[in-house]
């Protein structure tokens, strides 16, 4: 009889214990190093013209009036290009102008990025903003999921071992694609536009906007 009372606690004890979840949440390895590495010494600084957590698009083979031609074609999805100054194809907001970006990417295990918990804003520093450097001045591209207004589809894949992918960035105005490469240090490749409306009419613009490079830790999670 003890033996059988003995046997039924330990199936009553065995029954009510709960079982180990033997499912593990995946983080993503891009390159070797996990995707939530934070950058060293960053700190909370601000995203600004010059700050540390800001990517920079930019065109080193090209002449300053093609770049800016480019970036006026982007915009050209809502903003009338006349109003827009000058721009430096140069990074690092060298010059006083240029184009920078800010974000965060969110990559499961696989490198597939996880478009609801993804954003990334875009801000054109032209002439105008640099002569008075207010909010105001300011030329925004925020694609963003949880817009009200106009929300953003982000998606794309990254190779976990080689770090090359795209990031495909979508709203009502049409598509920017950062594509290249996710190393130990940075994100960096080209930028191309895909604009699906024009506030000057005629065909919606298309084309290459130049080179991009952002801190891996400034951006990917």
């Amino acid at each position: 009889m003890k033996k059988l009372t003995i046997l039924m606690i330990l199936t009553l004890s065995a029954a009510c214990s709960p079982k180990k979840n033997s499912v593990k949440t995946g983080v993503a390895t891009i390159s070797g190093v996990a995707a939530g590495t934070q950058c060293v010494s960053m700190g909370a600084q601000p995203a600004t013209a010059t700050s540390p957590s800001m990517g920079y698009i930019f065109d080193s083979t090209s002449t300053s009036y093609n770049f800016e031609n480019q970036v006026k074609a982007l915009l050209s999805a809502t903003t009338d290009p006349s109003s827009v100054s000058t721009v430096s194809p140069l990074p690092n907001a060298s010059g006083g102008t240029g184009v920078g970006f800010t974000g965060v990417i969110k990559l499961d295990a696989a490198g597939n990025v996880v478009g609801a918990q993804s954003q990334i804003k875009i801000t054109v520093y032209d002439g105008i903003w640099y002569m008075n450097q207010t909010a105001n001045n300011l030329i925004i591209l925020n694609f963003d999921p949880a817009s009200t207004t106009n929300p953003a589809t982000l998606s794309g894949q990254f190779n976990t071992q080689t770090g090359d992918g795209v990031l495909s960035l979508k709203d009502k105005y049409g598509e920017v694609r950062f594509q290249g490469k996710i190393d130990a240090q940075n994100f960096s490749g080209q930028v191309s536009f895909q604009n699906t409306t024009s506030v000057i009419g005629g065909s919606p613009a298309i084309g290459t906007l130049g080179q991009f490079s952002i801190q891996r830790c400034a951006i990917l999670q």
